[in-house]
């Protein structure tokens, strides 16, 4: 049973959250000057090329190559990221195949900035909106609060963020099948990147059901204009080379 639930939460957050974040500020990478970012991650035994992003100034289009099976018959087969005058995501198009049918097809996301705000807009085959997540924003410009809204206004999901100590706090709940609730516990750096998370999950189910903690440590390091270039797991005594960042600029 737990397996189940567990493959259905995977199932719901494809449909009902952004196919892929990327684990850096876009803003920052192309204020920094920024023309190319390839992301190795570890697979298997090595390091493998896994996403690759080229920024076209003529187009102000941040072009994103890379293969990720969505667990759901699909795969995610790139990215277009088109930015505003302000250099921040206006609208997202992403690539999908269909793995037994051989057809593409694309998902558009527009975005929506106000003062201490934001929304994201999904459509449909049919051009038309069926989900919107709006976050929101302390006057530090941190994330507070987030929702998700099904166009009939059913609400899928609330996260709140706060700080606590040292660490940052994002307490996530589910209000749809499978209804859920996610705890993120994590700790960053003096750049910003983490080098603690601790997660758990809570499945509301009958009887219910807890999914293992998770503790992650991390170690990291950062190229001359502070973005990160490489990311170790640390476990006990061990540090693995789990990710490697190589970032070109403009002269």
């Amino acid at each position: 049973m737990k397996s189940i639930l567990t493959l259905s939460i995977l199932a719901s957050n494809l449909f009902y959250g952004q196919y892929h974040v990327p684990d850096f500020d876009i803003t920052k990478f192309i204020n920094d000057g920024g023309i190319s970012k390839e992301i190795y991650t570890k697979q298997k035994d090595k390091l493998e090329l896994s996403e690759r992003y080229y920024f076209d100034k003529n187009s102000k289009t941040i072009k994103v190559t890379l293969d990720k099976d969505m667990n759901n018959g699909t795969s995610l087969i790139g990215l277009d990221y088109i930015l505003d005058n302000e250099n921040r995501i206006s609208e997202e198009k992403n690539y999908f195949k269909d793995n037994q049918l051989s057809e593409k097809f694309t998902q558009i996301i527009k975005y929506k900035y106000a003062k201490s705000s934001k929304q994201l807009s999904y459509f449909d085959s049919n051009n038309k909106v069926y989900l919107k997540i709006f976050f929101f924003y302390n006057d530090k410009d941190e994330l507070v609060e987030s929702i998700k809204i099904s166009d009939d206004l059913v609400l899928h999901e609330r996260t709140i963020t706060y700080k606590l100590d040292k660490y940052e706090i994002s307490e996530s709940e589910k209000f749809t099948f499978p209804k859920y609730k996610t705890i993120t516990k994590s700790k960053l750096d003096t750049n910003g990147f983490p080098i603690y998370i601790e997660s758990k999950i809570d499945i509301y189910s009958t009887p219910k059901q807890y999914m293992p903690d998770s503790v992650l440590y991390y170690e990291n390091e950062v190229d001359k204009m502070g973005n990160l270039s490489k990311k170790y797991s640390i476990y006990k005594k061990n540090k693995e080379l789990i990710q490697k960042v190589v970032t070109q600029y403009s002269p």
